[in-house]
């Protein structure tokens, strides 16, 4: 190994080598004191570069540049810590702007569709409803359903259109997932799946999207399936665990039914302005029953369609 003889090298100008058998290409470089390098002279080796010679910006050897074996193992355990570190966030992140994307996207249609309805059919409040397995199947297809582009229909529905029901601890929703029930589900051209419930007196009906479609997703309220109340009528009540009541006539998120807007803590926690048995449905895991969930959908769009840092995800 030969060593290079000293030379210094001045500020916007090309530095030379005082050995004229041994040159560099020049390069600018700022002031700086005499340095003195060790390089490639006649085949001798030379030393790898070190991180600190690599990223000084007055290193100008013409060395091959290379690093010992040691620092590139060090540089890629640093790089899988940070990975690891930062990952989970960035894909928890991802999937819950798919989730608000395609929730919003599923509102914004189911809506469209119920326009061109009432264009055609005239209003909700109007729409004619027999409460007997035939009358529920026409009046899906007849007002509902051939609004939308749909890829394939399923009746009774089945996980082949629409995955099965859990509430926001898992808990399966074994009513819902009841073939028996005689609901209707469809999957559209967007992607998300719809399962379409009328409730047996007419005044309305049960809407509930999967927005990944079937047999993906955790098939969970408030993760992947989201609650909507189409009303036919005003303070209509149902009893039993599903619903009971709403008050106006429109297409809403669960829990947003209601002339008084609900307050965020209330859809959290199904308390405050709600109508009584949206309590079951609060957008929390400490909500113990079979609808826990169901009120998600309405928490995130009156959070601005975006999921904060204390939703139950």
């Amino acid at each position: 190994m030969s060593k290079i003889p000293f030379f210094k090298i001045f500020s916007k100008s090309k530095f030379s080598v005082l050995n004229e058998n041994k040159y560099y290409v020049g390069l600018k470089a700022k002031p700086t004191s005499t340095w003195t390098a060790q390089r490639h002279v006649r085949g001798d080796l030379v030393p790898a570069f070190t991180l600190a010679e690599v990223f000084s910006p007055y290193y100008l050897s013409p060395r091959r540049i290379a690093f010992t074996l040691a620092e590139v193992l060090i540089t890629l355990g640093i790089i899988g810590v940070v990975a690891a570190m930062t990952l989970p966030t960035l894909i928890a992140n991802y999937r819950k702007n798919q989730a608000v994307t395609q929730l919003k996207k599923a509102y914004s249609e189911i809506n469209q569709a119920i326009k061109l309805s009432e264009a055609e059919n005239g209003e909700l409040s109007g729409w004619l409803f027999e409460d007997t397995p035939e009358s529920k199947d026409k009046f899906a297809n007849d007002y509902f359903m051939k609004y939308f582009r749909i890829i394939k229909k399923c009746k009774p529905s089945n996980e082949n259109c629409f995955s099965k029901i859990s509430n926001i601890n898992g808990v399966p929703i074994t009513y819902v997932n009841n073939p028996n029930e005689g609901m209707t589900s469809f999957i559209t051209a967007s992607g998300y799946s719809v399962l379409f419930w009328v409730h047996g007196t007419g005044n309305g009906a049960w809407i509930y999207v999967d927005i990944d479609g079937p047999l993906k997703g955790e098939g969970k309220f408030g993760k992947d399936i989201f609650l909507f109340q189409m009303q036919f009528d005003e303070n209509f009540t149902l009893s039993g665990e599903a619903v009971q009541g709403c008050e106006k006539i429109g297409l809403f998120l669960a829990g947003l039914c209601v002339k008084n807007p609900p307050t965020r803590e209330s859809l959290k926690t199904g308390t405050g302005n709600l109508p009584q048995g949206l309590n079951i449905m609060g957008c929390s895991k400490e909500i113990s029953g079979s609808y826990a969930g169901g009120l998600c959908g309405a928490l995130i769009m009156i959070d601005g369609w975006q999921i904060k840092d204390d939703y139950p995800w």
